[in-house]
Order: structure tokens, then C-alpha cells, then sequence
């Protein structure tokens, strides 16, 4: 690998990005630094073909061991490592390059676009990238939810500060208090492409995207091992709003975190459990300009102790198919990876890759809950995910393996009434074209957003390739040109064209009509 070429293209992208070349100021303001003065270097060690092998793990070993954990102070110039490493093996050069990325200036689809446009600028220096017109900085000068949507949004979580309960309480070796420079191990497997296609269809067929029913597996994973079967766990949200066509040519830390209530009933099928936490999610994520902090410090304040969820899930689905963290031809594979996130215990991470395998990988602080023990939660994990794929899991059991138990199982009623299922019989718009008004305001609204042409009016919404990320877009530009009232749960409910106008013409009944194509999403 040519490492002057390597940063040369590093540079191409620092100039590009002013993101690239921002640090924090210490009352916690980003500042974006002129281009000549982030000029970067890439430390390189070269050895030679002499050097003996031990030697060169060595090497290799203390690059990994330097950059994995390494701590940078966002006051300082770069927020971002880059080294390499010129070695022999088995007669050939080879190189391994250490990246790390903070997650202070990046998202995940920020590191995706880093790694794309890097390939691209080493591949050809002159390489013409697409126009960005908008900043990070133009995005959070510019978008802020009003003060009435931030009272409201805090009275809701106001109202529900009393009821939500803990982290859930894992088994540790350790008061975690003492851990002051927790280090992470990675667990990491692959869901063969063709488990993943089923497991979706059996999502798609109840009306669940496939973070919900992953969050709902890793959630079951959780309460089996806690001491507790009501806890709660911190998602991560991508959200960015869709303001300027660029928005997603820009980096940045578009994220947020929800505090997600994880409550079970006895009898409750799988199913049922996805359905329930489905509908909590709808209605939290229409508050979501309170983030996680503010609820955990309130929280924190009226327990008198931090109260805050030590576990967090991450879904990289639907963030985009054309661009991944995985390197292309023109880079040496990405062979090992880790995260690193203060305060907290364990991390769940999930991605697909282009070819539609599904990555599940976990973060845990090693030495505070015993390796055994993640392991076998990770091991569990993973064939419950699996198990996603069976006919029968929607009715099985947890405790009873997915794959076995549907024969024992029937759909179980909340207190409020029947979960619905997507599916069962209801009353069905008459499909066609969208008709004149409305619908056509509608339709034109989801083929811009989805880049589809001649949308059926009872086409669903997420068999067309939508995802929930792309519905919060779509339901914030149907209230702004439409002028409808449009929940996310009110849309979960019955995504089509048809029930959406519907909505503004009062009270509509029907389900959730089972699409035709697989989904992906990215904010749950």
C-alpha cells in the first residue's frame, strides 16, 4: 500500500470536511479549524524483510494495543488517528493501517462516507466528489424543535419519570465504580444472508422492522441474565432531518440516544412482546427531542443516585447500501475492530453487508461482567436471532427454544386489549392510482423520498424499500405540505398512501398489508 498516497487523500477529505477539522472548546463548543493549519501525517514503520517474526507481531500488536484505546482530547487537533505498519510475511510486503474515528464528529454514516470517499481519492487523487452545499455546522445552527414540541416532549417524560426502571442489573465481578479505564472486548457473528431474508419476511409479515425484532431478541437475551425482567436500555437514533438535499453528503454526530422501557407479561409470545415494543417505540420516538441525558439526569435527580441504562443497542440497517465500513479491492481488509463508550457496560451493534449477511457484534468492558458470561448471552443472542427465520417464532415462547414451540403457543391479550398483527383481516382501501388531492400530494412525497415511480395507493410503505428512518422524514413533510396530523404509530399502523390521507379526513381502520420486498432500517 502507498502510504504517501494514503495521505494524500486524507488531506483531500480534511479539506473537504470541515467536520474533519474541528475540535471542542472547554465549555463544549465545536470550532472548525482553518485547512493549513490540519495538515496530516501519517506515522509509517517500515520492516525491513530481515525482521524476525516475533518481532513483527510485536509491532503489530503494540499498534493495535496503542490505537484501540486510545483516549483524544477533543481539544485537540485531530479527533482521528491514522498509522501504518510495512511488514514481511511469508516473502510478501504487506501493510495494516490503524484508523481510529471519535464518535464526537462522527456517526456511523459519517465513518461510511469517510471510508467511501477515502477509497475513492486513493483509488484516483483527482477524483470528482459529490457537491455539498451545507455544513454540520449550517445543519444544528438551523434545526432546533420549537419550544412548543420541547415542552410538550418533556411533559411526557415528565409523566413517565416514576415508572421507568434501571439498567438492567447484570451479573458483574466488580463494583463498576472502580473500573476508572475500562478496556472492551468484542464479540462478533455473522447470520448467513439467506436466515437474514427469512427472518425479515417473518418481520415484514407482523409489521415489524427489523431493528424492532433484533431489540426485542436482545432485550429477551437481557432478562434472562438480569435480576430483573424490567429494565431499561439506551437506543441509538440517526437523525438526520431531512433539510437539504446534501444532508447525507455531510459528517457529523447526528445521533441520539432513547431510553427504551423493556417490560414483560407472562404468556407473552415473541411475537406479541415485538408488537408491544413496536408501539412504545412509535409513540417515544414522536418525543424524541428529549434525549436520553435529559431523562436520565431527571432521573438522577429525583432518585438521588444515576439512574441511568448501562447497555445500549445500535442498528446500522438502512443507512445505506452503497457505501460500508468494509474496505473495497483497492484497501488490505478490515481483519479486527472495537468501540469504546464511556459509562457504559455493553454495546450491541448489528450491520449488513452488501452481499445481505448480517454482522452482530457486542462491546463488553472486559473484566467487569465475567467473559464466560457474555459469551454465552452473545452465543444465545445470536440463535435467537437466527430462530427469527423459523415459521413458528412469531408464536413461540421465550424459554422455549423458537423453533419448537410454536404448537404450545397462542396470541396473548394486553390489558388494554388484542396487539394486533399485521395481517389478520381488516378493512382494505381499494388499490389504483393515488386519486387527485391529497393522495397525489402524498404519493409525489414517497416517490421523492423513496426514488420510486407509480406508487399504488395501498402500496405498503416498507415493502417499497422504506424504513423508519425515511418515515420520520416522510410524516414531518406530510405535516408541513399536507397539513395532516400523522404519528409514526398512526403510520405503523397502516402504511400506505391511502390510510395517510385518510388520516386528515378523520378516524380509518385497517392493519398493516404485507409488502412484497424486503426493508432495511436505520432509526428504529
Amino acid at each position: 500500500m502507498d502510504i504517501s498516497r494514503l495521505e494524500q487523500a486524507w488531506n483531500t477529505l480534511v479539506r473537504r470536511h470541515a467536520e474533519l477539522r474541528s475540535v471542542f472548546t472547554p465549555d463544549g463548543r465545536q470550532q472548525f479549524l482553518p485547512s493549513d493549519q490540519t495538515v496530516l501525517h501519517v506515522p509509517h514503520t517500515q520492516l525491513d524483510a530481515t525482521t524476525a517474526p516475533e518481532a513483527v507481531n510485536q509491532e503489530l500488536d503494540t499498534l493495535r494495543d496503542r490505537l484501540s484505546h486510545r483516549v483524544l482530547d477533543p481539544g485537540r487537533w485531530p479527533l482521528f488517528t491514522v498509522e501504518a505498519v510495512t511488514y514481511h510475511q511469508l516473502g510478501q510486503q504487506r501493510t495494516r493501517v490503524g484508523i481510529g474515528l471519535d464518535n464526537i464528529i462522527l456517526d456511523g454514516l459519517s465513518m461510511m462516507i469517510v471510508f467511501s470517499e477515502l477509497e475513492e481519492l486513493y483509488r484516483d487523487p483527482g477524483a470528482s466528489l459529490p457537491e455539498r452545499e451545507l455544513t454540520f455546522r449550517d445543519y444544528r445552527v438551523q434545526v432546533e424543535p420549537s419550544d412548543t414540541q420541547l415542552r410538550a416532549d418533556r411533559q411526557y417524560w415528565q409523566e413517565r419519570l416514576d415508572s421507568i426502571p434501571p439498567g438492567p442489573q447484570l451479573p458483574t465481578l466488580v463494583d463498576p465504580d472502580t473500573v476508572t479505564q475500562p478496556r472492551f472486548r468484542r464479540w462478533q457473528r455473522r447470520i448467513p444472508a439467506e436466515t437474514w431474508k427469512a427472518a425479515l419476511q417473518n418481520a415484514r409479515h407482523l409489521g415489524l422492522t427489523p431493528a424492532v425484532v433484533l431489540l426485542s431478541s436482545y432485550a429477551e437475551v437481557l432478562g434472562r441474565w438480569s435480576t430483573s425482567s424490567e429494565f431499561s436500555v439506551n437506543v441509538t437514533l440517526f437523525d438526520r432531518q431531512e433539510v437539504h438535499p446534501h444532508i447525507d453528503r455531510i459528517l457529523g454526530d447526528f445521533t441520539s440516544l432513547l431510553l427504551v422501557e423493556i417490560r414483560t407479561r407472562p404468556g407473552d409470545t415473541r411475537g406479541v412482546r415485538a408488537i408491544r415494543l413496536r408501539d412504545q417505540l412509535a409513540s417515544d420516538l414522536e418525543h424524541r427531542s428529549v434525549s436520553a441525558i435529559w431523562v436520565q439526569r431527571e432521573l438522577a435527580r429525583r432518585r438521588g443516585a444515576v439512574a441511568g441504562a448501562s447497555v445500549v443497542f445500535t442498528s446500522g440497517l438502512g443507512l445505506g447500501t452503497a457505501m460500508s465500513l468494509d474496505p473495497g479491492p483497492g484497501f488490505p481488509d478490515r481483519i479486527w475492530g472495537i468501540s469504546q463508550t464511556p459509562q457504559i457496560w455493553l454495546d450491541h451493534q448489528v450491520s449488513q453487508t452488501p452481499d445481505g449477511e448480517l454482522v452482530i457484534q457486542w462491546d463488553a468492558v472486559e473484566g467487569l461482567i465475567a467473559a464466560e458470561a457474555i459469551g454465552s448471552m452473545f452465543d444465545e443472542y445470536a440463535r435467537l436471532v437466527s430462530a427469527i427465520a423459523d415459521p413458528g417464532w412469531a408464536d413461540s415462547r421465550p424459554g422455549l427454544p423458537a423453533a419448537s414451540a410454536s404448537h404450545l403457543a397462542q396470541p396473548a391479550s394486553s390489558p388494554q386489549g388484542p396487539v394486533s398483527i399485521r395481517g389478520e383481516s381488516s378493512p382494505v382501501a381499494e388499490a389504483g392510482k393515488p386519486r387527485p388531492g391529497v393522495e397525489s400530494t402524498v404519493a409525489r412525497i414517497w416517490e421523492e423520498l423513496l426514488g420510486s415511480t407509480g406508487i399504488d395507493r395501498v402500496a405498503d410503505f416498507f415493502g417499497l424499500g422504506g424504513d423508519s428512518l425515511v418515515a420520520t422524514r416522510m410524516v414531518a413533510r406530510v405535516r408541513a405540505e399536507v397539513g395532516i396530523e400523522l404519528s409514526l404509530r398512526e403510520f405503523f399502523a397502516d402504511p400506505t398512501i391511502a390510510a395517510v390521507a385518510a388520516t386528515g379526513m378523520g378516524p380509518h381502520g385497517g392493519q398493516m398489508q404485507a409488502g412484497t420486498e424486503d426493508f432495511e432500517e436505520g432509526e428504529l
